[in-house]
């Protein structure tokens, strides 16, 4: 029969991690030299845009811009003024282009003006372009306004216009490789002529809740808690890059447990859940797992731990199973896995401490902190709640390294963003 998951499979003593604690910073460390990138792949855009890391230098296959083009919403002008307007076709201003191949456009002639939008392409035929708002228009002719109000018809070749290749030329390097594609650079990468891009993709992370001690909706109830884990570590993987793969709530025993991890492709896993400490030891000593972190000197998340699979992939156990246990495995060991496997390695910031923290003799403190002020260099606690109290975790915008024995005021102390994509 299989053993059920309960309070009651899990004392103190069971609890227990199997090696000493080990520093925060040689965690770290441990969990950075774990894996390796992700193999690349070819992916559309479309898909490209999904937090993926590029492999390879972004590089225009184009010039850019590819033609010459309007640098502002006005008119194209054709020779010296006064220009007789008309109403052209978009295409009619690129009719003098050597490769335009529509006999049926009719280039602007001197002494013509044409309306015209930023960006559009303008042939040699146009002279310059004039904002909208330099411009006067009296029964079809159209005269510039200098800025005390007066007309003229005097105009600087080639004004208002940007040329082709102003911004990139063909061949040259955009962006460099291991950066993270945002809408904004899947935008550059379709001016610059791609289809397709070589990424490291997102890794995929499955999280698995094991243990029956808690509640997944409504409020705490029949001395069960609410489970706050399962609905916070998607959030915090995706602004980390990942892409969470929810797995099924283990409830029943060990063969529930390693069905998951074997059934799963994920790159990553995660367990979580209160009282499961014993379970997943017991499991992974079964499988012949490599166990790498078992216990970290650190408040929250002192319970922690970091395995490597048979296969090579990481697993990462949260500890007790509260949300600020997980937040404290997600900066400790997640982040550092998930910038090994997608190839974004992140520095660490330092920052003034506007606060003493005493701390803790032998004990890494994580503390959520905040700007002291909007435009502070510095930070504070953020209070109440201590380092386990989410009201405090969900105001911060960094998590502060304090290091044993304290820290005191203006020193600076080594901060790591809480994973959040408002941040």
């Amino acid at each position: 029969m299989a053993t059920r998951y309960a309070r009651e499979s899990a004392g103190p003593a069971a609890q227990s991690t199997a090696m000493d604690p080990i520093s925060w910073d040689r965690a770290r460390e441990l969990a950075v030299g774990c894996v390796q990138p992700l193999p690349t792949v070819v992916a559309p855009l479309v898909e490209a845009a999904a937090g993926a890391v590029l492999a390879e230098p972004l590089r225009a296959i184009t010039d850019l811009p590819a033609f010459d083009v309007a640098a502002t919403d006005g008119w194209a002008l054709a020779g010296p003024g006064p220009w007789q307007v008309r109403g052209s076709r978009r295409r009619d201003l690129l009719a003098s282009h050597h490769y335009h191949d529509s006999a049926g456009d009719v280039p602007l002639q001197d002494g013509e003006a044409a309306p015209v939008n930023s960006g559009d392409p303008v042939g040699s035929d146009v002279t310059a372009v004039a904002a909208a708002s330099r411009c006067r228009v009296h029964d079809d002719r159209l005269s510039l306004l200098d800025p005390d109000g007066t007309s003229n018809t005097k105009i600087t070749l080639g004004s208002g216009i940007r040329s082709r290749a102003a911004d990139a030329f063909a061949g040259q390097e955009l962006l460099p490789a291991g950066t993270v594609l945002t809408p904004a650079a899947v935008a550059l990468a379709a001016l610059a002529g791609h289809d397709e891009l070589e990424v490291i993709p997102p890794p995929p992370v499955l999280v698995v809740r094991v243990g029956d001690e808690l509640v997944d909706f409504g409020s705490a109830r029949n001395g069960l808690g609410r489970d706050a884990v399962a609905p916070a570590l998607p959030g915090w993987l995706a602004a980390l890059g990942a892409q969470c793969h929810p797995g099924k709530w283990v409830r029943q025993g060990d063969a529930e447990l390693i069905d998951q991890m074997e059934d799963s492709t994920a790159a990553a896993i995660i367990t979580a859940g209160p009282f499961s400490g014993t379970a997943v030891r017991r499991v992974l000593a079964g499988m012949d797992a490599e166990i790498v972190v078992d216990g970290v000197s650190c408040r929250p998340g002192g319970s922690m731990l970091l395995a490597l699979l048979p296969d090579g992939r990481p697993l990462v156990h949260c500890g007790s199973g509260t949300a600020a246990d997980a937040l404290a495995a997600v900066v400790t060991l997640i982040a550092p896995l998930v910038e090994g496997l997608s190839g974004r390695p992140s520095t660490p910031v330092e920052r003034r401490l506007d606060q003493t923290v005493r701390g803790s003799r032998d004990t890494t403190w994580l503390i959520p902190v905040a700007a002291t002020a909007p435009d502070s260099p510095g930070v504070e606690p953020v209070l109440p709640g201590g380092p386990g109290g989410m009201a405090a975790w969900a105001q911060a915008s960094h998590v502060a390294v304090i290091p044993p024995g304290g820290i005191t005021r203006h020193r600076r102390i080594t901060l790591l963003p809480v994973p959040c994509t408002l941040h």
